[in-house]
């Protein structure tokens, strides 16, 4: 094989590494679409960290498990959501292994007006 097999054409490129490819997703982003599920699903039901990421990127969901599960501990820990594992609330700092989230009650009373949806303060930067 020569060097030439090895030159990457566009086609090759993840789209991310193309010009205008897809943008990185912002913690605003994850954290608008955890609101946005939890809303959804309201102070009944709750919403698993997969979901989230998968609903964000479907292809490279697993690379955001991680941010989500962390912004989910800030949102958590500002009283906009709930942390569940095995069906009842934890902090934060106890939200381990499998857990799940929903919209804080009080929230949820709410949800009929509009409550800012992220979590951010303004002119808080993203961390990507």
């Amino acid at each position: 094989m020569s060097d030439e097999d090895y030159i990457e054409t566009p086609q090759d490129l993840p789209e991310a590494a193309l010009p205008g490819g897809p943008q990185p997703v912002t913690d605003r982003q994850i954290a608008a679409a955890i609101m946005a599920l939890a809303t959804a699903r309201g102070v009944e039901g709750s919403v698993d960290p997969n979901e989230v990421a998968q609903a964000l990127d479907a292809e490279g969901w697993r690379e955001l498990l991680g941010r989500v599960r962390a912004i989910a501990k800030r949102l958590a820990g500002s009283g906009r959501i709930e942390i569940l594992r095995k069906g009842k609330p934890v902090t934060p700092q106890e939200a381990k292994g499998i857990i799940r989230l929903r919209l804080a009650a009080d929230l949820a009373q709410e949800a009929a007006g509009e409550p800012e949806a992220d979590g951010f303060e303004d002119g808080e930067e993203d961390a990507q």
